[in-house]
């Protein structure tokens, strides 16, 4: 798969992004133990999921886009789950080269990150986040 630029966002995309998505993650809400997991547009939350363990909610929610005969390709991917090596990696393979996460990267997901010029976005919580990105990045 091809990967695609990553998409300008703004910072008012961003938290519109991660407020919708937090919103839906009901399950976190009524157990404080889920994890949850989304593709995006930078408009809008076209894929969702939760399950305990925030790789296997990654794997449902590109399950869903492929089942739906969609492409992860040049989506915007939200996490609850640390950005780490395996996600990172994984991600990019699929094409999705912008990733948000309430969480951080690790230092080798950063690294793997920088190195193939994705943007992550990491500790987001309300209007605040922290931007980590390779020198393709590209913001407003």
């Amino acid at each position: 798969i091809a990967t695609v630029p990553c998409p300008i966002l703004s910072p008012t995309h961003v938290y519109a992004l991660t407020a919708y998505f937090q919103q839906k993650s009901m399950l976190y809400k009524d157990t404080s133990m889920a994890h949850s997991c989304a593709l995006a547009s930078s408009e809008d939350i076209m894929y969702f999921c939760e399950d305990l363990y925030a790789d296997q909610a990654f794997y449902k929610t590109i399950g869903q886009a492929l089942a739906a005969n969609d492409t992860p390709s040049g989506k915007i991917l939200l996490s609850t789950g640390y950005l780490d090596l395996d996600l990172v990696s994984h991600a990019y393979a699929l094409g999705i080269t912008t990733l948000i996460s309430r969480f951080g990267p690790t230092d080798k997901g950063m690294d793997f990150a920088q190195s193939k010029d994705m943007t992550l976005i990491g500790f987001f919580r309300g209007t605040r986040f922290n931007l980590y990105c390779g020198k393709g990045c590209r913001t407003s």
